[in-house]
């Protein structure tokens, strides 16, 4: 009998730490929410940490050490527009506002090579979403760009 006395503490423990996983979504499920919130994207090539090699594309988007990522995405625009998805699960979460700021650095890059090279980008990359949830740190350059945030963040809970 003195068995089952544990049982309610080990489950109100269980639904604790199920609540604490929130901010950690997978990110295939993560991707394809972000990616149906903006309907507007056009076709949409990815890479991720699941490739064979995922650190030289993560460096297309990141100079942060790749020691310090767990799991990435990316998603860009196939015909060349500055739609983009991009998103870096750090293993440490004093290392997400790194991530932000490499992503941030990266979204300068992208405004000085469409000020040159397609002018008309530049609204959506102004208009851009940059933050950090939880160990993730996100970047989204589209025109639903606030609709594509606020489905994240459900997301990730």
């Amino acid at each position: 009998m003195r068995r089952w006395r544990c049982v309610p503490a080990l489950l109100a423990l269980l639904v604790l730490l199920s609540a604490c996983g929130g901010a950690e979504a997978e990110p295939e499920v993560l991707r394809q929410t972000m990616t149906d919130a903006a309907p507007s994207l056009p076709e949409m090539l990815r890479a991720d940490d699941t490739d064979e090699n995922a650190e030289e594309l993560f460096a297309h988007i990141s100079d942060m050490d790749y020691g310090k990522v767990s799991r990435f995405f990316v998603l860009y625009a196939a015909d060349g527009s500055a739609d983009e998805i991009a998103a870096i699960l750090v293993k440490n979460s004093a290392d997400a506002d790194g991530a932000r700021q490499s992503l941030a650095a990266h979204l300068e890059d992208r405004a000085r090579l469409y000020a040159q090279y397609k002018p008309e980008q530049l609204r959506r990359i102004e208009q851009a979403e940059l933050f950090v949830r939880g160990r993730w740190a996100v970047l989204i350059v589209c025109d639903e760009a606030a609709a594509v945030k606020a489905a994240c963040v459900r997301a990730m809970g």
